[in-house]
């Protein structure tokens, strides 16, 4: 069976039954809290994505290079009927259209979306590791991972370890991770906590 594509097309993506995955989102530069908020509508936007729970908003210290601004950080979880490969590539878009750009590891940014967890899926490839090999690690991601995973279906197992690191790093005063705002996802309005 001759499986070419003329010039140009390529074979659409299978439909597969929807899943839960968790981004976090983060950003040093420019309106932080507003191009946290662009970024989940325009994953939101796409027909195969759809944020279901947001945590609130935190601001925390860099780390790694930590001669820059502070972030703000949050995470979103979603429902995502595209594999994760194609997730990636998707959030990577978003963050090409709020004008990411790579110059320095851990450096500022406008926004950085990664995927930190893809329900069933565990896997490591030159682009992608399932679940995210650092996040137990970081504050940043699991104090907000931890409002989602409240909300979100996810395996136990996981919940309780997101519960207990995001516990044990909010105890140790980690990355000095304070609330910086909540918001009301699905009417958009959101209110001060700053």
């Amino acid at each position: 069976m001759d499986k070419s594509f003329p010039p140009g097309a390529e074979p659409e993506s299978p439909v597969i039954k929807p899943v839960t995955a968790i981004i976090a989102l983060g950003s040093n530069l420019g309106d932080r809290e507003g191009l946290l908020l662009q970024a989940l509508r325009l994953l939101d936007e796409h027909a195969s994505i759809q944020v279901q729970h947001v945590s609130g908003i935190y601001e925390t210290d860099p780390v790694g290079f930590t001669e820059q601004p502070a972030f703000l950080n949050m995470a979103a979880a979603v429902a995502v009927s595209l594999p994760p490969l194609e997730l990636l590539r998707q959030m990577l878009a978003v963050e090409g259209r709020l004008g990411r750009v790579r110059e320095q590891r851990w450096g500022p940014r406008t926004i950085d979306l990664d995927l930190i967890y893809y329900e069933g899926v565990e896997m490591d490839t030159e682009e992608l590791t399932l679940p995210h090999p650092r996040m137990l690690e970081r504050a940043f991601v699991l104090v907000p991972m931890r409002d989602v995973v409240a909300d979100t279906e996810v395996a136990p197992s996981f919940r309780e370890s997101v519960e207990s690191a995001a516990a044990e790093a909010q105890r140790y005063g980690k990355e000095g991770i304070t609330l910086w705002n909540t918001i009301n996802w699905r009417s958009g309005s959101a209110h001060s906590g700053s």
